[in-house]
This record gives structure tokens, C-alpha cells and sequence, in this order.
């Protein structure tokens, strides 16, 4: 009894770990494409109440590649380069330039073959109150 407990326990953990680790190339493999901005579905939530003037910003577009480089450009021609990762739900964009290493991470919310919609959490302080900053960013893929 205890034998055939452990092994239906060691297939159930085999078949859960075969999703996650199929749902994470899933996002990989639907990620790579040109994803151009979509300021008409812009949103940002503040905690606690902010009252911000914030409506959207700059058109871009991403290209993500299959070798995790990718390629980001504006309306105002500021053009960037680096690698992306993705792990579960977390986007990761690492700029590589000269003496430069930043990384920033953002949240898949949902994701399907055109449209991809994430978020960037950022923290400020001011007038001594910390808050959230939740930006919702939603891209429609070009290819």
C-alpha cells in the first residue's frame, strides 16, 4: 500500500511539474514577435488614492527574438537592446549597452497570439506616504 501511494504521489508531482514546465514554454514560445503599444487600454492604479495626471505614454513596440534578445524603439527614435527571460508569469528585460546592466520586471496578466497585457509595479514616496504604483500596459502583436 505504502509503495503504490509513493508512486502515484511521484507521478502526480511529475505531471504537475510537466505543466508548469509547459505553460512557461507556452509563454515563451507565443512571447517571440513584434508587440507594438496600445495606449488605448493604458491604466494605472494607485495605493493608497493618488490623483495623478499619468494617461498613457510614448508609442513602442518590442520585438522579441528566439534567442531572449530583444529590440525596443519609441516614436522618439530612443532605441534599446538586451536579453528577456520569462518564468512563470514574471517578463524579465535585462539592457545591455556600454558599462550598462539594468533590469526591469513585469507581470503577464494574460497572453494569447495577439494581444499581451502586463503590468510594472513601482513604489514612490511622497509628502512622507509611500505608495503603489501599478501601471497596465496592453500590446497587440504586428507579426
Amino acid at each position: 500500500m505504502k509503495h503504490r501511494l509513493l508512486s502515484i504521489s511521484i507521478l502526480a508531482a511529475f505531471c504537475i511539474l510537466s505543466v508548469s514546465c509547459n505553460k512557461e514554454k507556452d509563454y515563451a514560445s507565443l512571447l517571440v514577435g513584434i508587440w507594438n503599444y496600445d495606449n488605448s487600454e493604458f491604466k494605472v492604479e494607485y495605493t493608497p488614492e493618488y490623483s495623478s495626471n499619468l494617461i498613457g505614454c510614448v508609442s513602442h513596440s518590442y520585438q522579441l527574438r528566439e534567442d531572449k534578445t530583444y529590440f525596443y524603439v519609441d516614436e522618439d527614435d530612443y532605441k534599446e537592446e538586451g536579453t528577456w527571460s520569462v518564468s512563470g508569469k514574471e517578463l524579465t528585460f535585462t539592457k545591455n549597452g556600454p558599462g550598462v546592466q539594468d533590469s526591469y520586471v513585469a507581470s503577464i496578466q494574460s497572453l494569447d497570439n495577439q494581444k499581451l497585457v502586463i503590468t510594472v509595479t513601482n513604489y514612490f514616496t511622497e509628502g512622507g506616504i509611500t505608495y503603489k504604483e501599478v501601471l497596465y500596459y496592453t500590446y497587440k502583436r504586428l507579426e
